[in-house]
């Protein structure tokens, strides 16, 4: 009887938490805005496909878990990476429309990369098999080195050439 109170509460609270995860998107993504300022380059706006499929797929391993018979330990882990998952998804497709260059950053891949913390940006020594020469590298001082994907080498080009615009004027204030 023990077990079932304690997978039941298990179940509420992931579902409660499912719940703050979604509500707040909006705030999350008006913080971001907010931060990034005034836009000065947009970028083609991706497929978001493959990100809503993985958004379903992290809100049905939780689902899956208490249908199993597992330990609570492992109910607790897969809700714990469901969440995780769908926390990282909702930021994607939150920002997936305003990606682009702002005069305080950049935005991509669902988070904001501000110029502040920029230490170094710069297109890949090779041409990727996968990828083609699409990538632009940026060394974070706190986040490490991201990879950002764009849609070709123009948009690409244009994306750098606006981050040295931007820097500049950062650097002459």
């Amino acid at each position: 009887m023990n077990g079932i109170v304690n997978e039941f509460a298990c179940m509420i609270i992931s579902a409660v938490a499912y719940v703050c995860i979604v509500a707040t998107t909006p705030l999350r993504k008006s913080r971001v805005l907010k931060r990034a300022g005034a836009c000065c380059l947009r970028v083609k706006r991706r497929s978001i496909k493959l990100t809503v499929a993985a958004l379903a797929c992290c809100c049905v391993v939780p689902l899956l878990a208490f249908h199993i018979n597992f330990s609570v330990y492992v109910k607790i882990m897969l809700v714990g990476i469901g969440l995780l998952g769908a926390y990282m998804m909702l930021s994607l497709l939150a920002t997936a429309a305003c990606e682009g260059v702002y005069e305080n950053g950049v935005i991509a891949d669902g988070a904001l990369i501000l110029f502040s913390d920029i230490v170094h940006f710069k297109k890949p020594d090779q041409q990727s098999e996968v990828y083609g020469n699409h990538i632009l590298e940026i060394e974070t001082n706190a986040h490490g080195t991201k990879r950002v994907l764009y849609t070709d080498e123009n948009e690409r080009d244009a994306v750098l050439e606006k981050i040295y615009i931007m820097d500049k004027i950062k650097n002459q204030v």
